[in-house]
């Protein structure tokens, strides 16, 4: 009956959790309200720049400050429709805004959709609170700060093994204007592709090798003038340029948590250490040491006495960044607890705990923990809201 009553809670509190907000995240880890998600962000801003797993930067690229390309998978670099094409349309189209764009003095972004008709094409200007003047000979003149930005969206075709999800890309310019479109080579994206493709061993982009994952990240500094790869990484675990890592470092840890466990609600406090494995785009990973007393009301004689009972407890925790849509995702989770102070007879001799998997939301996690005693003689699930200050 015990283990019917707390599995019914577990259920209802984790539907609860689940339904409560109507929230959503990209795939840069941003969070947004449903009325954020409308159809023209949607279709034009996602993912945010830099928000996909596969980002090449190129630069002294004749015409341009810098060069990237934008991928959901690896494996889109088999997939890559002519280049070179792509953008020479996207400027011949461009050409037929010239008085449009000529109008905007300020700093602007070029949205630019191929692949689907009609062609779609978004101005955003970033307007700009001061005004800069430059002085020429016997006049002054506007100067211009910011840099203009043309990003180009284009789809690749996906099978089974790679789903429509995954067959998004983007072409992102940096220029001081966008009149410098005209001083790109024609031939510029196929000599890029030509120079990654060198430094790219071919089963890197194969979908079938068995090493391969579509959530693999992929980073590379090149320069278009030298043709030379400065820097190249490759891992899920590994974050691009611009992303912190604290990999091997040993971190104070606090955490308090609720718990309801034998009919009563219990007050939880872990304090100790944690290990942080990784921190990536991708996930981070924590091992935790911690000593967690545990707090108890009991009623003794009509008074109500405060007994604690202390359990050490290890823990290994992961943190995904590209999980579903949700507020609340499943996080992997797992933990093993022994009772090592005992007081008064709220628990048993020789109980341990095993904590298993759980929903995640922000620094809020709910997970189901299993006490046994008298060595799996007796058993006792229960159900625990901890806040993670991590």
């Amino acid at each position: 009956m015990k283990l019917k009553i707390t599995m019914s809670l577990l259920l209802t509190g984790l539907a609860t959790a689940l339904c409560a907000q109507e929230q959503f995240r990209d795939t840069d880890n941003n969070w947004y309200t449903l009325s954020d998600l409308k159809s023209e962000n949607l279709t034009f801003n996602q993912p945010k720049p830099g928000g996909h797993r596969v980002n090449f930067d190129f630069f002294n690229l004749p015409g341009t400050k810098s060069v990237r390309l934008e991928l959901s998978t690896i494996f889109q670099i088999r997939l890559l429709p002519n280049l070179d094409s792509l953008f020479q349309q996207c400027r011949k189209d461009l050409f037929l805004l010239t008085d449009s764009l000529a109008a905007i003095a300020n700093s602007k972004r070029i949205d630019y959709i191929s692949g689907k008709k009609p062609t779609q094409i978004r101005i955003t200007k970033h307007v700009n609170t001061t005004q800069t003047y430059v002085l020429l000979p016997n006049e002054l003149a506007d100067l211009k700060m910011e840099n203009d930005t043309l990003r180009i969206k284009f789809f690749t075709p996906h099978s089974s093994l790679s789903s429509n999800a995954f067959s998004v890309g983007h072409i992102s310019i940096v220029l001081t204007d966008i009149g410098k479109l005209k001083e790109i080579p024609d031939t510029a994206f196929s000599t890029a592709m030509a120079i990654l493709n060198k430094h790219l061993n071919p089963k890197q982009t194969d979908v079938t090798y068995r090493k391969n994952t579509k959530n693999h990240i992929y980073y590379a500094h090149i320069n278009y003038a030298t043709q030379k790869v400065e820097s190249f990484l490759k891992n899920q675990y590994i974050p691009p340029v611009g992303v912190t890592t604290q990999r091997g470092k040993f971190l104070p840890n606090f955490h308090p948590s609720v718990q309801w466990v034998n009919g009563t609600l219990a007050a939880n406090i872990a304090v100790g250490f944690r290990y942080q494995l990784h921190n990536s785009k991708v996930a981070k990973t924590y091992l935790y040491a911690s000593w967690e007393p545990m707090f108890t009301a009991t009623n003794n004689g009509g008074a109500n006495n405060l007994v604690r009972n202390d359990f050490v407890t290890l823990r290994m925790r992961e943190e995904t960044n590209y999980e579903s849509n949700k507020p609340w995702v499943f996080s992997s989770n797992v933990s093993i607890g022994y009772l090592v102070g005992r007081r008064g007879d709220f628990f048993k001799p020789n109980t341990f705990k095993i904590g298993l998997p759980a929903a995640r939301s922000n620094m809020l996690q709910i997970e189901p923990e299993l006490f046994f005693h008298n060595f799996f003689k007796g058993f006792s699930p229960s159900l625990k809201l901890t806040v993670f200050f991590d």
